[in-house]
This record gives C-alpha cells, structure tokens and sequence, in this order.
C-alpha cells in the first residue's frame, strides 16, 4: 500500500510551469474551463485581491494534481514614487546588477477539481501548523471556501515557495549533497512530530485560532457526526478506531467481526510490546520527495525549501509518524513496487553511495526513530492504522487487512491473532472507493493539464 500514490504525486507549489503540450485531460476529465479562458478570470482575481491593474498580473499554467487544478502568479511589485530617494537606489541597484527595476511577487492558486474539495480544512491545517512549526510550509494569504467569486469556484492563494521539486533533483546529486538533504529529511521528522494533540483530522476551528493546543476531530466514519476528540490513553484510541467501524458496518448490515476482533489483538499485542506509547504526534501523511522543495547551496549541501500538500496531515500515535525514508536509498534501477514498500529499507542497499545515505539516516536518527523505522511490527501497525482511519472499502481494502493479520500471525504466532479464513462479500460497497486511497490505478506523476 501506498497513501503517497493516492495522492498522485500532486505538485500543488511546483516551481516550474506546465509545457506547452495542450493536453486537454482536465477540460474532459473535470469539465473544466480551458485555460486559455480560466486566466482572463484568475486575472481578475488576482488584481482585485492586490489592487493592482491587470496589465500588473502575469497567470501561469503550471502541473496540477488529481485533486486540485492550480495555477501561478506573478504580481508586480508596487513601485516607490518616481524621483524619490527610494526609487532612485532601486534603480542604482538594479543597473548594477543588469536587472529590471521591475520586481514580482510569486502566488499560486489552488482550486479544488472536485465539488466536494474541503479548501476550508486545508486552510485550517495550514494555518495551525504554520503558527507552531518553523518550517518553510505553504502560507495561505487568501482563500474563499464559496463560489460566489469571479472563479465561480473555491479557492486558496498561497505565496509560492522557492526552490525544485526534490524528486527532480536526486539524480543530479553528488553523494555529498545526499548526506546533506538526507539528514534534512531525517530532522524534519522529529521537528513535525514535536506537535502533538488528540488523535485525529485537524479541526475546522484551527482557521481562527492559532494559539494554544491544535484541536482535532476523530476519524470518522462517511457522513458520520463530527466529534471533537479528546486525549485518550495509547491503547484506547486503536480500540476505539475498531468499535467505531465495527457499528458503522453493522449499521449497514454487512461486518466484518473477525477482521475487527484480530485488529484488536494486534492493538494488544503492539502495547505489550511498547510501540503505543508517548503522546500522539503531527504527521505530514506523504513525506516523500515529490512533496519536498529544495535547492543546491554548494558541492556539499542542499537545503530543503518548502514542505507541500498537508492535505493528509493528522495527528496519531508515534509509530505512525516515524517511517524511514527509504526511498532515499532504494536503487532507481528497483522495481516500481520497491520504491513504495517501505519493507524494503530492511533490506541492505546495492550501491555504495546508497548504503552511505542510509548510514547518513541512522547516525542522525534517535535510538526511538530507529526502532519504529525498522521494526516490523511498526510496519504492519502503520498498514493497519491507515485502515483504522480509513475504513474497509472495497475488495484491495479487504485483502490487506487480511494480509496484515496473516503476516502479525507469522511474526508472533503466539499472539494468536489471525481472523477465520472467509470470502468477501460486498453487497452494498462500493469496490471502487479503495482506487481513491491506494492509488491501485495511478502510478507516477500525474500529468493533467491546468
């Protein structure tokens, strides 16, 4: 499984515009304006939004994702009065440095492809996380969660962040620069797992209040209530996680008892073992390199710019939070499963220079880290968390849950977890909603025009 393709590797803050191919998979696809007609009105957006005249506004195509349609901007600074001293030293310094007087400020937009795109919660999450981690993050400076606006749609302006997008960067890398973005990687971890809260979605409430603890909602169940959560023991909120869908399925009058039953031993069984244990902690959802801005400083080090696409963050137990990045040390000749499965970062790396960035991870990763990188329990926890969040939809759902309990069994066969071996029925279920959280039919980068 891998939430990351789910996402389809959205480049929502991509520093580079689209090509000037004219692929039309967006119009059919979404039913969307052209773009050739959507900038006349993001023009208009945008020079209502920093009272500027239109001739002040350039609009840029740029790489969308599956979920939301996005598009640059480019603002013309508003310049100082002519014949003032602070005109004329901007001119003196732009003479010498052969530039242009003229300077812009860089923006994107996001809209939402979807009806149903929640800009409010990505608002909400952005500004709860902006105001406690310092981190180079998305800053939102604009949105309307109506279509009552010239777009006739959602929206979020953000300013745009510097920098490349980092999985177009890897192959260029010397060994020196990895080491260098690898222990980056490996700190930013720790540094958003310092925030903790109850488990759960970031609460909408997050859009007005930006000081004390970060409030939540628990996962919850589709068109469930809406509950704030509250701090709970380690072990309580897993077994919470499985009444919860266990009534939902019931209340549908399908349920998957042994599924839930075996779900719960293994909760058990991880607390026994000390991996539910601490506070629960932010967790980014899809930290991987194409959600990661970065640029080159020098032969020996690459600083990371930006982090993009919270859309996913939730808070939850350690375990979750702390995955390797393995994918920084898995050949590029590997198998395109290898590069998603994080079982392979047990396996020892081909390549010299990958057995050195690995090393680079475990010298600057902690002792606790570590252990939730690299054990396999904490592997399959991970795999059944992402169900106990997101329930069981569809037949690839059912199959990994079942995977999960048969590799648990063979791991510890004296926990004695394994569910009865049963066929799936899914009357009433719509299969189709797993392709939505695991990706099963989209790999690589999406390319749909914006």
């Amino acid at each position: 499984m891998d939430e990351a393709k789910a996402q389809t590797q959205e480049q929502d803050l991509a520093v580079s515009p689209q090509d000037d191919s004219k692929s039309e998979t967006s119009t059919i696809r979404y039913e969307h304006e052209p773009f050739e007609l959507f900038q006349h009105k993001a023009t208009t957006l945008a020079a209502a939004k920093f009272h500027r005249d239109r001739a002040d506004i350039h609009v840029e195509r740029m790489k969308g994702g599956a979920y939301n349609r996005v598009i640059g901007l480019k603002v013309r600074a508003i310049k100082p009065k002519s014949w003032g001293i602070s005109w004329a030293q901007k001119y003196l310094r732009a003479c010498f440095r052969r530039l242009r007087p003229e300077t812009y400020e860089e923006y994107v937009v996001r809209i939402p492809r979807c009806e149903d795109g929640d800009i409010d919660r990505q608002v909400a999450t952005l500004k709860a996380i902006g105001a406690r981690l310092a981190l180079p993050i998305p800053d939102v400076v604009s949105f309307d969660i109506s279509a009552d606006n010239v777009l006739g749609k959602p929206y979020m302006v953000q300013r745009r962040i510097p920098g490349r997008l980092f999985t177009h960067m890897m192959e260029g890398l010397n060994l020196e620069q990895m080491k260098s973005a690898t222990k980056r990687i490996t700190e930013l971890v720790s540094e958003i797992s310092s925030v903790t809260a109850a488990p759960g979605a970031i609460f909408l409430d997050n859009l007005t209040s930006s000081s004390g603890p970060v409030r939540t909602d628990k996962f919850s169940v589709p068109c469930g209530d809406t509950i704030t959560a509250t701090s709970q023991q380690p072990l309580a909120h897993p077994l919470e996680q499985c009444e919860t869908w266990r009534e939902f399925q019931k209340a549908n009058s399908f349920c998957f008892e042994d599924t839930w039953d075996s779900f719960i031993a293994i909760s058990k069984a991880l607390e026994q073992r000390g991996f539910l244990k601490g506070p629960c902690v932010l967790v980014h959802g899809d930290l991987r390199e194409y959600n990661l801005l970065a640029e080159v400083r020098s032969s020996t080090q690459v600083e990371i710019t930006g982090v993009i696409d919270w859309d996913e963050a939730f808070f939850a137990p350690q375990f979750v939070a702390y995955c390797s990045p393995f994918w920084l040390w898995i050949s590029e000749d590997a198998p395109s499963d290898h590069l998603d499965d994080e079982k392979n970062a047990l396996e020892e790396p081909e390549s010299i220079a990958d057995r050195v960035v690995k090393q680079v991870f475990l010298e600057n990763a902690s002792a606790e880290y570590r252990r939730f990188a690299f054990a396999p329990e904490a592997m399959l926890a991970r795999r059944m968390y992402y169900i106990l969040r997101k329930g069981i939809f569809g037949d690839w759902s059912f199959r990994e849950a079942e995977a999960i309990i048969s590799e648990w069994d063979e791991l510890h066969p004296e926990d004695d977890v394994a569910a009865v071996e049963y066929e799936s029925d899914f009357d009433g279920v719509d299969s189709d909603t797993d392709s939505e959280h695991t990706g099963a039919g989209d790999e690589g980068d999406v390319d749909i025009d914006t």
